[in-house]
C-alpha cells in the first residue's frame, strides 16, 4: 500500500492556466498547458522501497522450516482433494478454528477395514494427542469411501 502511494506521488500530471498580465488580466487559452511532472524523492523511496520488498521476498522464498516430514510423505501443496482430505479431524475436536493446528496422525476415525496396515489417519487437529507421522508406515489420508457417497 505504502508503494502504490509513493509511486503514485512519484509522477504526475501539472496543468496551468495562462492569464494576461495584471490582477484582472483575461485568461489566455492558447498557451495553457499539461506536462507531466515528477518528485526526485518520490521516485528515490518508490525504488528503495520496492527493492527492500523484493529482497525480503527473495530471503523468505530460501527460509526453511522446523517440520519433520517423513520422505515419502505425499506432497500436498496444491491438491486441494488432497489438503479437503486432511481437514476432517477428529469427531471431538469441534473447536479446532479456535487453535493452533498442526498436521498430524490420530487414532481416532479411520477405517480398520479399509486396510489393516494403517496405523492412523493424518488430519489437521488442534488435538493435544496428535502424533508425527513416521516414514514407512500407512496411514489413511480420506475420510470416505465409494460406497459412502
Amino acid at each position: 500500500m505504502v508503494l502504490h502511494w509513493l509511486v503514485s506521488q512519484s509522477i504526475f500530471t501539472v496543468q496551468t492556466r495562462a492569464h494576461y498580465p495584471g490582477p484582472d488580466g483575461p485568461r489566455k487559452p492558447s498557451v495553457d498547458t499539461s506536462r507531466l511532472g515528477f518528485s526526485t524523492i518520490g521516485i528515490i523511496l518508490s525504488v528503495g522501497l520496492g527493492g527492500i520488498l523484493t529482497c525480503a521476498l527473495v530471503l523468505n522464498s530460501y527460509r526453511s522450516y522446523s517440520i519433520a516430514v517423513p520422505e515419502n510423505f505425499p506432497l500436498m501443496a496444491t491438491n486441494s482433494a488432497a489438503i479437503e482430505a486432511n481437514c476432517y479431524g477428529p469427531v471431538e475436536d469441534k473447536d479446532a478454528y479456535l487453535y493452533p493446528v498442526q498436521l498430524g496422525v490420530v487414532k481416532e476415525g479411520f477405517r480398520e477395514a479399509l486396510s489393516p496396515s494403517c496405523k492412523g489417519r493424518v488430519v489437521f487437529s488442534s488435538d493435544v494427542e496428535i502424533q508425527k507421522p513416521i516414514g514407512g508406515e500407512t496411514y489413511e489420508f480420506v475420510h470416505w469411501t465409494l460406497k459412502d457417497i
